[in-house]
């Protein structure tokens, strides 16, 4: 159950990343034939370019954490036997958590603080502590998936593999 809604989210969140790359693809590919087509270049488009390339990094992230798809670097746990390769496995997955809980804490601050400040963007003054909430929110979730899969509660097989790079 914990996984099948684990593994909907993380794909939900990935192909919303998916689709925010395409509009990205879209809006620089318009941005461009405005601009050396028509003359008329689009002003906004790096501003949302940007902030949607943050979107993309993020919505992606839940993903990544749950497949264990991102590059991992093992130094000495190949020396070890399987047992302990899946022990330090879960030590990582927990530590990788607690570092997720404690930037997701600290960015919090920062969230306030732009909202406190009324932070703009400069071309469409757009509320950017929204933009900024993703950090802890996808901190968070991210430390979740790190949790469940540590206590073996969903994706069991990614914990101890060895990516030796």
């Amino acid at each position: 159950m914990i996984e099948n809604i684990v593994r909907f989210v993380a794909t939900l969140l990935l192909t919303g990343s998916v689709l925010i790359g395409a509009l990205m693809g879209a809006l620089v590919g318009g941005s461009a034939l405005s601009r050396y087509l028509l003359d008329f270049p689009i002003h906004f488009t790096e501003e949302v370019v940007g902030l949607a390339f943050a979107a993309l990094f993020f919505f992606s992230l839940p993903y990544c954490s749950y497949s264990s798809s991102h590059i991992s670097v093992s130094l000495i746990s190949h020396l070890f036997n399987e047992r302990w390769t899946s022990f330090l496995g879960r030590i990582g997955q927990l530590a990788m958590a607690g570092f997720l809980v404690l930037l997701g804490t600290i960015s919090i601050r920062f969230v306030e603080q732009s909202y406190l400040f009324g932070s703009k963007s400069d071309v469409l003054s757009l509320e950017l502590g929204n933009y900024m909430l993703m950090f802890p929110v996808f901190c968070f979730l991210c430390a979740a998936i790190h949790l469940l899969i540590a206590l073996n509660l969903v994706g069991s097989g990614s914990v101890g593999e060895d990516h030796v790079i």
